[in-house]
């Protein structure tokens, strides 16, 4: 499956002035290509929040995060995964009155009276607003019509009410014609030029985070990663985006950290599996290879035992993601399977320090050279990727079971 941001359509050099400008070339653009242009808007007037000191303690901080993360994962996911965030996307808009004035990332900062925090602060989380109202439409959460394409402009116009300085807006005018003109997916968010001010309003806002009691070391991974266009993997944070229920959001962020750590667990341990399972495809092609020919007994207990052992990972492998599938994993049957599987891990390494090592000289006696070159590379090799393999899934699934039990 295909995890992207839109497809740029590139026709001549595009310069962004204004929101005349912005509109001309939205307007051509498909409608995932908006969501991401107003995203990469919303993030870059991010930063600003820090302008007002209440920003992290009041849920501003939070709220912003939670409309601009569903923003990101309707802006990248595939076309068939959309459905899933609907009701992300809906409880969001639930948490908050849906009128624009009091949209969901803006309504904690309503009532407060200083016109600098209103201008900018304000201004960055109404630019996260309008980045919010076009993803809405690409989940079927509002019509799709003419109002995606002007919440995609207000992303765009609110990213320089948040930023005041001159300096700023030059960068922001060449950050977002940048976009319009390049074909990548997820290019370092500023591009080249930067601007004085950038840098220490986002260490502001990081340290309204570190600050706080509760854990927010992973909005500052996730929005350093997308600031030097390396963003997290899209089906984590789309995950993040989809599972996350609107009483852990409305909990708080020690809640958020808490399943976000949760999340990633699963997401890791799901992602080893998948590479275990290639692994043992091509084994069972290989040991097919050695059974279809004329071999030595060596090698045809070698094939014999892949093939029972390749049968006891399978078998662990299919309890494991049946368990990991259900609402809620139980983590003493986790950590079963893990020792099952760290135990056929221990009965490999056995096999390669001592009887594979007989085996190949078998080999060598009866086929000569060449064929113990072959041995060693096509038996060793397969045997030591099972027995990492199998490991680092066994560890995983330990880990999990583990932050489970810990609450994250």
């Amino acid at each position: 499956m295909v995890w992207f941001c839109g497809a740029v359509k590139v026709v001549e050099h595009v310069e962004i002035t204004d929101d005349k400008s912005v509109r001309a070339w939205l307007e051509k653009q498909d409608h995932q290509t908006q969501v991401r242009f107003a995203v990469r808007c919303s993030l870059r007037a991010l930063p600003a929040l820090a302008l007002w000191d209440n920003a992290t303690s009041s849920g501003l901080s939070l709220a912003t995060l939670r409309c601009i993360l569903i923003s990101a994962a309707a802006g990248t996911c595939p076309t068939a995964e959309m459905g899933r965030l609907k009701s992300a996307a809906l409880s969001a808009v639930n948490a908050a009155d849906t009128s624009h004035s009091h949209s969901p990332a803006a309504t904690a900062i309503s009532a407060e009276s200083d016109a600098l925090t209103v201008d900018s602060a304000g201004s960055a989380a109404l630019s996260v607003d309008s980045t919010f109202y076009v993803a809405l439409s690409a989940t079927n959460t509002i019509p799709s019509t003419d109002s995606a394409l002007s919440f995609a402009i207000s992303a765009f116009s609110f990213s320089f009410f948040a930023e005041t300085a001159p300096s700023t807006h030059a960068a922001l005018y060449s950050a977002t014609s940048a976009d319009a003109n390049t074909s990548t997916l997820w290019p370092d968010l500023w591009g080249e030029r930067t601007a004085s001010g950038l840098d220490d309003e986002w260490g502001e806002l990081k340290a309204q985070w570190v600050a706080d009691s509760a854990d927010w070391s992973f909005w500052i991974e996730w929005y350093e990663a997308i600031l030097i266009g390396t963003p997290l993997p899209w089906d984590f944070t789309f995950k993040i985006a989809a599972e996350l229920t609107e009483d852990e959001w409305d909990a708080g962020q020690t809640i958020v950290s808490r399943r976000i750590g949760e999340i990633r667990s699963k997401w890791q341990l799901e992602k080893e599996i998948e590479r275990l399972r290639e692994q043992l495809s091509l084994a069972n092609m290989r040991s097919a290879t050695i059974r279809k020919h004329n071999n030595p007994p060596p090698l045809e207990d070698e094939a014999e035992l892949a093939a029972e052992t390749m049968t006891l990972i399978w078998n662990e492998l299919d309890a494991l993601e049946t368990e990991i599938a259900k609402p809620h994993a139980e983590p003493s049957v986790l950590q079963h399977i893990a020792q099952n599987l760290w135990a056929i891990a221990e009965r490999i390494t056995i096999y390669c320090g001592g009887k594979i090592d007989a085996a190949l000289e078998a080999v060598a006696r009866e086929l000569g050279s060449t064929a113990t070159k072959w041995a060693i590379r096509s038996g060793v090799a397969y045997w030591i990727s099972t027995q990492e393999g199998t490991q680092s899934v066994a560890k995983l699934a330990w880990q999990y079971a583990e932050k489970l039990l810990s609450g994250g």
